[in-house]
This record gives structure tokens, sequence and C-alpha cells, in this order.
């Protein structure tokens, strides 16, 4: 099911609330007052939601980077050590290292309410190559209850807070930073290409700047919306809700909220990229023509903006005839091809020529 067929059910949801609060209310005022009250105050919400300004100016970086491996180490250790919530065990966040500084080191971070586990088995193989691999767990995600509402407590600034943590601990880890993100992760990439100049290489992989099917503008103002209404929460299985089948690491359930600061701090990319070059040595934008998760236009323009910066931007894509998942890097995902991915997002990162097996780069 679609992420537009899911906003569509869930708006549907709504509209049933909606009016049973129309009718209660009815009771009590007289149902053309209620009707009156209630719709204007549904029309003020878009107005306001299709005008009120997004406010991005405090999601600059904070940096702090280590400045030798053991510093490094402590940082990783102290922050993994008082999680929000009891975690997954196979969430916890991951850093596999050879006990010193090694030429690169790759930052992976998963997508949103994902965690760690979706690089089980690409990390093992990065760090038998030679490097170090730090895998966090971002905030609010990995919960042992996968049902749970904490999404909500998200917020573009503690996201921005967290990425500059994951490039402060991999400075004192290589001598390269390497970072890949996918969809919620691939925007946190973004801002960190954007800002952190300690990075070589970041690779955004299916980055959900934007929900599928809606557009550019459309999803500016779902953003704004979000943000402005109090938090739903939005079942993945709308139907079957806390009984749908999911995997045991990912939540049930997603946050408008959570979903909009998400998005809050991609717009802060693209108005940062406004009015500075990308602070990252390279940047890789690869998107799966299959996906009906995320937006590919909200990321063509981010992308554009770069490169009208004149980053080092490369571009590619997945076809759709490789019916490749979303959430393709995470093993357990239905219809997930790590023997194709892997070996193309590796040499991606690592500025090497694709391997004639896997798709080839796209140019748009």
């Amino acid at each position: 099911m679609s992420i537009a067929m899911k906003a569509m059910i869930t708006i549907g949801m709504v509209l049933g609330v909606f009016a049973i609060v129309i009718f209660l209310s009815g009771l009590v005022v007289g149902f053309g007052w209620a009707v009156l009250g209630w719709v204007g105050l549904v029309v003020l919400v878009l107005l306001l939601a299709g005008v009120l300004p997004v406010m991005t100016s405090g999601l600059a970086s904070r940096p702090d980077p280590s400045k030798s491996y053991n510093e490094s180490m402590l940082r990783f250790q102290a922050a993994a050590a008082h999680p929000e919530a009891p975690v997954l065990s196979i969430c916890e966040p991951q850093l596999l290292v050879h006990g010193r500084k090694t030429d690169k080191v790759f930052v992976l971070i998963h997508g949103l309410s994902n965690c760690p586990y979706s690089f089980s088995e690409w990390a093992p193989d990065l760090h038998a190559a030679g490097h170090n691999v730090l895998a966090p767990r971002m905030p609010y995600n990995g919960h042992k209850d996968n049902t749970t509402d904490a999404l909500r407590h998200t917020s573009a600034r503690e996201l921005a807070d967290f990425c500059d943590h994951c490039i402060d601990v991999a400075a004192g880890l290589g001598h390269e930073v390497i970072v890949i993100g996918i969809s919620g992760g691939g925007i946190l990439a973004g801002w960190i290409a954007q800002n952190r100049p300690e990075v070589t290489r970041a690779v955004l992989v299916a980055p959900a700047f934007g929900l599928a099917e809606f557009g550019v503008s459309p999803n500016a103002f779902l953003m704004r919306l979000m943000l402005l209404l109090p938090h739903i929460s939005v079942w993945k299985d709308p139907i079957l809700r806390a009984g749908g089948v999911s995997r045991a690491h990912s939540y049930k359930r997603q946050s408008t909220h959570g979903t909009g600061e998400y998005m809050r701090l991609g717009l802060a990319v693209r108005r940062q990229a406004h009015k500075n070059k990308p602070a990252a040595g390279s940047i890789v934008v690869v998107t799966n023509a299959d996906d009906d998760s995320v937006d590919h236009y909200v990321t063509f323009e981010t992308a554009d903006i770069w490169k009208s910066d004149g980053a080092d931007l490369t571009r590619f894509e997945f076809p759709k005839d490789a019916h490749l998942p979303h959430e393709m890097i995470d093993p357990s995902e239905p219809g997930a091809v790590p023997s194709l991915v892997y070996p193309a997002l590796t040499a991606l990162a690592e500025r090497r020529p694709v391997p004639s097996s896997a798709p080839q780069e796209v140019v748009r």
C-alpha cells in the first residue's frame, strides 16, 4: 500500500471522527452553529498552513569534533548508555572498529521508524574491508515497543544535534568520513553534507525530503499542516493497526509531527544550500525508480540546488525493473536484494566504478 493510499485512508478516518464531533456538538449548540464553527476552524487551519512561515534559522551546525580515537570511543559509549526508552537489543547503536583510526570510517544512518539493524549484514562487510563503521540509532527509534508513539517527540533541532554528534564521533575514527543515510536518514545525510566539512562523501539513498505522489508544492503544504496541527498517529496498516504485520525492529506507526520535523530539516538543507555551497567534499544522490514512499521531485530539487552551487554531485538510480523496496538496505525487508544494492552503494561511496551487474548511473 503506497504512502498516498495510507494517507487517504487516514484522512477518511479523521473525517469520520470530525463528523462525529460535529454531530455531538450539534446536540449542544445546534447543528447549524456546529457545522459553521468546525468548518470555519478547518478553513482557518488550512489557510494558516498555506501562509505561515516554517522557521529553520535555528538549525545550523554546532560542531565539536573529537580530537582522538579514544575520545571518540568515550563519546560513543556515553551516548549509547542513556537511551530515552528501553531499546530492542538488535537496535542498539553499533560501532565496529579496528582499535585505531583507520583511513576511512563509514557512518550509516537508518531510516525513520527503523534502527541500526538495517545494516546488520552490510556493516560487517565494510568492517572486514578494513574500515571503522559507526551505525548510530536515531532519536526515538528502535524501542522495544514497536507500537510506540515516541516519534511524536522528534524535533528538527534534536536531529541536527544528532547529526553533529555522529560526525563529531566519526572525526576520531577515520581520516576520511563517508556518510550513508537512507530515507529519513537520507535527510540527515543531506544536512551533514551541507554543514560538515569533515565529510569526504555523503551518499543519500532514497532520501525522504517529500512524501511520494504529492509533488513539491503539496509536500510543502503537508509539512506546514503536520507542524501546525496537533500530532496524529498514523498506523502503517490503517486497517489492522497494531495487529498489522511488521518487522520486529520497525515501528507499526508513524507520527505526523515527527515526519513534519524531518521535512523541516530537509527544508533547512535547501535553504542553507541557497546561501552556501555544501561543506562535504562530494555528494551522491541515489533514487529508486520503483519507490512509492518518497517523492523524487523534492529530491531532484535539492540536488539541483547543490549542482547550481558547483557541488561535486553524482546521481544514480536503481531501475524500476529491479523492483526494489524503499528500505532497500535492510536485509529483512521483503524484496530487498543485498547482492545488488550493497556493491553498488559501496562503489559509489568509494568513488569506484559501479559493478557491471548493478544498474548504471542515470543523469537527469
